[in-house]
């Protein structure tokens, strides 16, 4: 028997996992290293016991720094709750400035918003037939000043300083702002023409009034998917759509909104005086007016789902914005300026509060989108672990994709050991590939995981299978 076994046989001692079971998760991650496309990659794994006995039982790598990808949203998940609460909600306020005489306003109509990530996230419609209404009900015909977006409450840097130049623009990276609005999206239409031939820019939903779209997008083979990237920077009023989209019919990709407050509220303005309210200024924001926001008397509020619905809509599909907001209002509650930043912060002390050492430990956003965030896998399982003892556990572990079955896990090691045993969080970037959450090995005892694979040189597909494989020893024990 060799040294490592019986160390390992010492260890599982009174204790449901067996020598040969663990072995056979070690002999996994080693095997994971040698696949194709993994001559340059890195493998970090740690497997931890959970319960009376918690004590990391397998690690290889361990104390390595990787890149967590997304599986950074488990931090930003487990803090918010513990800070927050599964109840906390979002909210947003239609209200006005000045006074209302014989119709008219004096003064502006203001949307302030608090974060929301839901705010119009399916369409603008409904909401603003609400809005109208009550604007008329407060006897508003007309309006001698502005329509207002106040996106002042998480500050004016809406993305992380550590993005890449190749995400900003793109859906995906739209950032967290005090009032966001559509998802903070916008859609571009394409018709394509020959294949390396330009593709012809049919416009945009909703329409940008002051936006300038540089088109170099160009036509791809067919079936060759969506290539196309938007380049712009946060408030910019250029944008630049470059890559290529498919041959055949027409094709839309999204891009992040350089501004969702004023695109909020031009778009309101819009409806408003389709509605027979006159308005006499154009509509703007309290960032670009450069100065403080009045008193708002109030009109109308709207809330959010509960922060437990939305941490499952953000685990199971992966929604960057929805971090990103969660992230910058937990550091807000706890007397930060709503930065990322603030939110770090959070992070940090929840560290130090469960005596998890955070040497190395880098967090620069809450999604996972910075290619400079670093963890180790024993510093994902110690989080882990400690988030297990906190009282909405059950929460976050509902919140998580099961292997083989929901949400970004549904196609991860299904038909195997670890499909329905495994819930967990994945995180993907370029050559980046995590997953870490919860096992519930056949022997009824539960463990923290986490797998990290940074570098690999092929398709995931190539890497696939044999991550699968950790899972499935994993749930073997």
């Amino acid at each position: 028997m060799t040294r490592f076994a019986i160390f390992i046989a010492l260890l599982c001692t009174a204790h449901a996992e067996t020598p040969a079971g663990l072995l056979a998760v070690k002999s996994a991650a080693e095997k994971l290293g040698q696949r194709p496309g993994m001559d340059s990659a890195r493998v970090g794994v740690a497997l931890l016991r959970l319960g009376e006995n918690s004590d990391v039982v397998i690690d290889v790598d361990g104390k390595k720094g990787f890149i967590p990808a997304s599986t950074t949203k488990l931090l930003t998940s487990a803090v918010a709750l513990d800070t927050l609460g599964p109840d906390f909600t979002f909210a947003t306020t239609l209200g006005h400035t000045g006074t209302i005489t014989d119709g008219t306003l004096s003064g502006d109509l203001v949307i302030q918003g608090s974060g929301d990530p839901t705010l119009a996230e399916y369409g603008w419609d409904d909401l603003f037939e609400k809005w109208t209404t009550i604007v008329k009900a407060a006897s508003i015909a007309k309006v001698e000043g502005r329509v207002i977006g106040d996106s002042s409450f998480f500050g004016g840097q809406p993305r992380s300083g550590t993005w890449t130049w190749k995400d900003i623009g793109n859906y995906y990276a739209s950032g967290a702002q005090g009032l966001n609005f559509f998802n903070n999206t916008f859609r571009i239409r394409f018709l394509p023409g020959k294949v390396g031939a330009p593709a012809k820019l049919l416009g945009t939903n909703p329409e940008l009034p002051g936006v300038t779209l540089h088109n170099e997008m160009r036509t791809g083979s067919t079936g060759s998917g969506d290539q196309g990237y938007v380049y712009a920077a946060p408030y910019s009023n250029i944008v630049y759509l470059r890559g290529s989209i498919p041959s055949g019919s027409t094709f839309t990709i999204k891009g992040a909104l350089p501004e969702p407050a004023l695109t909020c509220a031009q778009l309101f303005h819009q409806r408003l005086t389709k509605e027979g309210v006159t308005i006499t200024q154009e509509a703007n924001t309290v960032r670009s007016q450069g100065k403080p926001k009045p008193p708002i008397n109030t009109l109308t509020t709207e809330t959010s789902a509960p922060i437990s619905n939305l941490l499952q809509r953000m685990n199971h599909k992966s929604v960057n914005l929805f971090a990103e907001t969660i992230l910058n209002r937990t550091g807000k509650s706890r007397g930060g300026t709503g930065s990322s930043a603030s939110g770090v912060a959070a992070v940090d002390a929840y560290f130090k509060k469960h005596g998890i050492i955070n040497r190395g430990f880098v967090m620069n956003d809450g999604s996972g989108l910075s290619p400079l965030n670093t963890i180790t896998p024993r510093q994902l399982v110690y989080f882990l672990k400690a988030a297990n003892s906190d009282k909405y556990v059950d929460i976050l572990r509902r919140s998580l994709p099961i292997a083989g079955r929901t949400g970004t896990l549904k196609s991860v090691a299904r038909g195997t050991a670890a499909a329905g045993r495994v819930r967990a969080k994945s995180g993907t970037l370029s050559r980046t590939k995590c997953y870490a959450g919860y096992v519930d090995a056949s022997s009824g005892q539960r463990y923290a995981f986490a797998i990290m694979v940074n570098g690999y040189s092929r398709k995931y597909s190539d890497v696939k299978p044999g991550i699968e494989a950790i899972m499935a020893r994993m749930a073997e024990l």
